[in-house]
C-alpha cells in the first residue's frame, strides 16, 4: 500500500521482486519487477500497439 500516494515504495523494489496486483480483495495478478526502481525510466505514453514511445 502506498498510503501516501507518493509511489516512493517504488523505488525500493528491485529486480526480482514478486509483486501481487490486487482489485479489492482478490489478488488480481502477480508481477515480477525487471528494473531496480532507482533505475528505472519514469512511465511515459505508449502507442497505439502498446509499446513506449
Amino acid at each position: 500500500m502506498d498510503p501516501d500516494g507518493n509511489r516512493e515504495l517504488i523505488k525500493d523494489m528491485n529486480k526480482g521482486d514478486v509483486v501481487f496486483n490486487y482489485f479489492g480483495p482478490y489478488v488480481r495478478a502477480v508481477s515480477v519487477v525487471t528494473e531496480n526502481g532507482g533505475t528505472a525510466r519514469e512511465p511515459g505514453p505508449f502507442n497505439a500497439a502498446g509499446k513506449p514511445q
